[in-house]
């Protein structure tokens, strides 16, 4: 079990356009396996006429899971980048969803990896992150007399 983790603080939704092409990326955070994959289904079902829906997750308190999909995009140029934004902000129990509207202009992989990157972090930048330390709590009970000494030694 991890000390501390990262998460995103709440559910949130960006839009971008590069090139005619419409980018909605939605992130969340998540608790289970489960949870990633109703999450991936809602935003599916809630665009289902979009060219793509790329996403990845991360989840890592209790075992380190993770996955991403291109989603028919080309190899490399979807949910690699959007995994790596979730890794370049050191987060877990996070998931990510960009759905892709085809403008009909070709961005290439450079540019593709590109906006998808780019809309990825604009989520997660909206939603903010929030850092959970695990702790754990104690009853002491002591005499009246040493209360003072187990202050300064636990402060």
């Amino acid at each position: 079990m991890i000390a501390a983790y990262r998460t995103v603080r709440k559910k949130t939704r960006i839009e971008m356009e590069e090139r005619r092409s419409r980018f909605i990326a939605t992130c969340c955070p998540l608790e289970t396996e489960e949870d990633a994959v109703s999450f991936i289904d809602s935003v599916s079902n809630e665009f289902p006429d979009a060219s793509h829906h790329v996403y990845a997750w991360l989840l890592g308190r209790d075992l380190h899971l993770q996955r991403y999909s291109d989603a028919g995009e080309p190899h490399g140029t979807a949910g690699l980048p959007v995994m790596r934004v979730l890794e370049k902000n050191d987060l877990l129990q996070t998931g990510l969803v960009v759905t892709r509207y085809f403008g009909g202009i070709q961005l290439g992989a450079g540019g593709l990896g590109r906006a998808y990157s780019a809309s990825a972090s604009m989520a997660v930048r909206k939603a903010g992150i929030l850092e959970f330390r695990l702790c754990r709590q104690y009853i002491v009970t002591v005499e009246y007399t040493f209360l003072e000494s187990l202050r300064r030694n636990l402060l």
